[in-house]
């Protein structure tokens, strides 16, 4: 068992029954990738905060056989393939984007528990997750998701006190679903987004869209007989009740469903 106060390394790799602790407010900062295929857990990340730091000019992975438990983790890393996430990893507390960096979900999973959560999601200097994000807990939780070079977050909200586990992704293309089978009042929905969202929980919860930049949204209009929250039935888009937030413009802002959506298999 190694216990670390704040160090750097080009790389860590943890096998065999080795063990990494980060204790109170200890720092691995690491300029390389990370490596886990310990035979017990590997790494354990105590109360505080302490962090793992991946901070690079060049692509950066977690990979490993072994899951990872997390605290927090903070990325800065401005190369265009930024961290790579090519094992499960579970973060119980924070994932910052620091400074920049794009979070890409590659062989592996990322999931966040009860008091987990991102900070610091923007599109200005790409920061959020590409690919698909899970949720497991009671809490409301905001999915700083996106898609190559956009950032587009969603939130399901607080379920009270029944846990929920919530996988979210957002797709920069057309929806999959047949996009021209719509029902009044709907015209027409997006060409160019959607979101998807899946759960292993039967539950229903309201749900928040958010756009970030509403030229490549294709935002004309805030009027809410123009923009409206579609959802895919199994053979057609149809509206769902929903409510535009009154700080919203045609460049950012967001729409919340009133009604509990179920979140099974949601479009």
């Amino acid at each position: 068992m190694l216990l670390l106060p704040s160090l750097g390394f080009s790389q860590i790799v943890i096998s065999g029954n080795g063990e990494i602790v980060a204790s109170g407010t200890a720092s691995i900062i690491l300029d390389g990738d990370w490596t886990n295929n310990a035979s017990n857990t590997g790494f354990t990340a105590s109360s505080g905060t302490g962090e793992a730091y991946f901070h690079s000019t060049i692509a950066q992975s977690i990979g490993g056989t072994q899951t990872t438990n997390f605290g927090h983790i903070k990325v800065r890393n401005t190369s265009s393939a930024s961290l790579i996430i090519n094992s499960d990893i579970i973060i119980t507390n924070e994932l910052n984007f620091y400074y920049s960096g794009i979070v890409h979900v590659g062989s592996g999973s990322i999931t966040f528990k009860d008091d987990g959560r991102t900070k610091s999601g923007s599109a200005s200097k790409l920061k959020f997750i590409d690919g698909p994000v899970t949720y497991n807990g009671a809490k409301g939780f905001t999915f700083d998701i996106g898609d190559g070079a956009k950032w587009a977050p969603i939130r399901v909200a607080d379920p009270g006190a029944t846990a929920m586990t919530v996988t979210a992704q957002y797709y920069y293309q057309k929806p999959i679903p047949n996009k021209a089978s719509v029902s009044l009042p709907l015209v027409k929905v997006s060409d160019v987004e959607y979101w998807h969202i899946t759960s292993a929980s039967s539950i229903s919860e309201e749900v928040r869209i958010n756009w970030r930049d509403g030229d490549e949204s294709g935002i004309k209009s805030i009027h809410s007989d123009s923009l409206k929250f579609a959802k895919w039935d199994g053979s057609n888009w149809v509206d769902e009740p929903a409510v535009i937030d009154g700080s919203s413009t045609t460049a950012s802002g967001y729409i919340t469903s009133t009604a509990a959506l179920p979140l099974s298999d949601l479009y």
